[in-house]
């Protein structure tokens, strides 16, 4: 491990110490690097017996992102045992739906509470969360909701940016060190769109199939007037083949976006204008 990330650790670790005799306190776990990060040393730091791993599961998660979860489990048996699963339907809350910029805000602050309410109940006070240093380079909404409910970042407390995290995690041999930044299927539905099962699924349903074709990291985001896809860079090359693009478009006109325009853009900037016929 170099000397910085060895450092990190270490504060991660005395940070996460100060809460050993003080009752459970909770993980929000997503199965992304972050939260895995956490709850790992956590678990080693504090004792599997002290945490608590809470994750919330929804409409707004994928398939595919419950299977990388469900695989960690399988993987690790004390984060299995120690992890909790919390059921939330947020399409039944009218804040969430309606879709305002603050809708992250929202969701964070319904789903954080709920959080709260699991650690109270089984003897603690304290949730903690993967929040990093990166993540405050970036409008997130969410990140007022956890201020608000004193929810912990040991992540961010400990100087840990993202590829400091990533470099830990391999170190440390967590499956999800090198898995791609993601986010839940609302934040791809343009802003005052209101959410709907329907537009969950198209969106599940584009990725999967994007996803089938190797184009991992991929985003579908839906239009009024038809669909742009957000590609990785080095994904977003291999649209010069005009045999991809045919392929993309007959995928999503299986999927119902027949007869809409098509923009596929890349990280960088990249960007190609199609029409499904």
């Amino acid at each position: 491990m170099a000397g910085n990330c060895e450092r990190r650790y270490r504060q991660l670790c005395a940070i996460l110490a100060r809460y050993s005799g003080q009752g459970k306190v909770a993980v929000a776990y997503s199965g992304g690097v972050d939260s895995s990060l956490l709850a790992h040393v956590a678990l080693r730091t504090l004792g599997s017996e002290n945490v608590l791993v809470l994750h919330g599961v929804s409409q707004l998660l994928a398939r595919y992102d419950l299977a990388l979860v469900q695989d960690d489990l399988d993987r690790d048996s004390i984060l299995k045992q120690a992890c909790c699963q919390v059921l939330v339907d947020p399409l039944l809350w009218p804040e969430f739906v309606e879709n305002t910029e603050q809708r992250c805000y929202h969701c964070k602050r319904r789903l954080y509470s709920l959080f709260l309410e699991e650690i109270k109940a089984a003897g603690g006070s304290v949730v903690m969360d993967g929040t990093n240093c990166d993540d405050r380079m970036s409008v997130r909404p969410g990140l007022r909701a956890i201020e608000e409910l004193g929810v912990i970042v040991p992540l961010e407390e400990a100087g840990l940016g993202k590829q400091e995290i990533r470099s830990l995690s391999k170190h440390l041999g967590l499956p999800a060190h090198d898995r791609l930044s993601n986010s839940c299927l609302a934040t791809r539905i343009p802003t005052l769109t209101p959410i709907s099962p329907g537009l969950l699924r198209s969106v599940e349903k584009g990725e999967e199939l994007l996803r089938g074709m190797g184009f991992y990291g991929c985003r579908v985001r839906p239009q009024k007037k038809g669909v742009v896809l957000h590609l990785c860079d080095q994904d977003f090359n291999r649209l010069a083949d005009r045999g991809v693009c045919a392929d993309i478009i007959e995928c999503f006109r299986v999927i119902g976006f027949q007869g809409s325009h098509f923009e596929l853009n890349g990280e960088s900037g990249g960007r190609i204008e199609l029409d499904i016929l």
